[in-house]
């Protein structure tokens, strides 16, 4: 069970690196996504171990999940040059040697597993115990952790260095729980290297040893996993927050134009969503927009408008007087009283403000609304 979620939140962190990738394709994100991808495979093969073996031969599975994690290695190393040279990224050459580390890794474990009298023997436990005699396994254990555990330290010394100097709150929460989770499976290698020492010196390892290794690299993994993840969701709350406070300044004057006009009302579904809150958000501003074509304000609040320092101000002032008498004013429409926009962005802003304005004349109103929600069709 614990393999199978830690297999999934590496794919989710893997599809969400490969997505930055496609949009911006840069060191950092490469190596995200290539790390993501290689643990993720690894503990997917977990997951189909017994076939693999039956379909392959014994032990298979283990080299596969290895190689994998290898590979996952290869792209935290690219990851670390990336964010100590900074982007556009670390040479080639640079980048060629660490794959040359890892390259060698790979093929030493290779030779050794292909070496090892261990094919064509039925898969009865662990590689570690039932052949935990073989010199060749011996040496294929040590090779692959003590690649996993130079990678390991690299990655917590970067990441407690890198830590400190981070502005950006989502990079800097993905850092320190990628530092956390490289400490935590550092405790994994560990325990391999306190196997082998206790095969050399011809005694048997405790029966915990193992069970602890084992908790050290789900806890790690899983908390490299939130790291990956961690500036997604950073950002992505960050943006959301930003829609809902801009729903919550538009409601106040969204509330009382639609009373007046609600055949310009769309309902949508409440703004759980970033998606969501970006809808009703520009949907509030287009249906004050229209409504705004659609109320007149009187020929007295229309002349303290066009002779105001601050016409929006004015306008919003004038709107929240003259509010019982929208619909029968004789005066010019409140929308052609508005500064004309340039953009989307400045007609966006030319409404926050006047929204901010018509919210400060009607504060009891707002309190009521902050109470309910964010307006009728919450």
């Amino acid at each position: 069970m614990t393999t199978g979620l830690i297999a999934l939140l590496m794919w989710g962190a893997a599809a969400d690196r490969t997505r930055r990738l496609y949009k911006e394709r840069t060191s950092v994100n490469l190596g995200y996504c290539i790390a993501a991808v290689g643990v993720a495979g690894a503990f997917s093969m977990k997951l189909i171990e017994q076939p693999t073996d039956q379909l392959f031969g014994p032990y298979v599975s283990d080299l596969i999940k290895h190689l994998l994690t290898i590979i996952g290695g290869g792209g935290a190393q690219i990851l670390l040059l990336a964010l100590r040279s900074n982007e556009p990224g670390p040479s080639r050459w640079q980048i060629a040697h660490k794959m040359r580390v890892a390259l060698a890794v790979c093929v030493v474990i290779c030779v050794t597993f292909m070496a090892a009298p261990i094919h064509g023997t039925a898969d009865n436990g662990d590689l570690d115990v039932v052949f935990d005699h073989v010199a060749a396994v011996g040496l294929y254990r040590l090779a692959f952790n003590l690649y996993i555990a130079y990678v390991l330290i690299s990655n917590y010394r970067l990441c407690r260095r890198y830590v400190s100097t981070e502005d950006d709150r989502g990079v800097r929460l993905s850092v320190r729980l990628v530092g956390a989770g490289s400490l935590l499976a550092l405790g994994y290698s560990l325990s391999r290297f306190t196997f082998v020492v206790y095969v050399f010196v011809g005694r048997s390892s405790p029966a915990a040893l193992d069970t602890l290794g084992s908790a050290a690299a789900a806890l790690g993994l899983l908390c490299m996993g939130l790291g990956i993840l961690a500036p997604g969701v950073a950002y992505w709350k960050s943006d959301h927050d930003i829609e809902l406070d801009k729903i919550r300044r538009l409601t106040p004057l969204w509330t009382d134009l639609t009373h007046a006009c609600p055949s310009v009302i769309l309902r949508t579904s409440p703004p759980w969503t970033l998606g969501r809150a970006l809808l009703r958000c520009n949907r509030y501003l287009t249906e004050i927009g229209e409504s705004l074509l659609m109320v007149r304000l009187s020929d007295l609040a229309a002349q303290q408008v066009e002779s105001a320092g601050d016409p929006l101000r004015s306008l919003a002032v004038g709107l929240y007087e003259g509010r019982e008498c929208w619909l029968t004013a004789s005066g010019p429409l409140a929308g052609h009283l508005l500064p004309v926009a340039s953009d989307t962005a400045q007609y966006e802003q030319t409404i926050l403000d006047m929204a901010d304005a018509y919210r400060s004349c009607a504060l009891p109103l707002q309190r009521s609304l902050d109470g309910v929600g964010y307006g009728r069709d919450s």
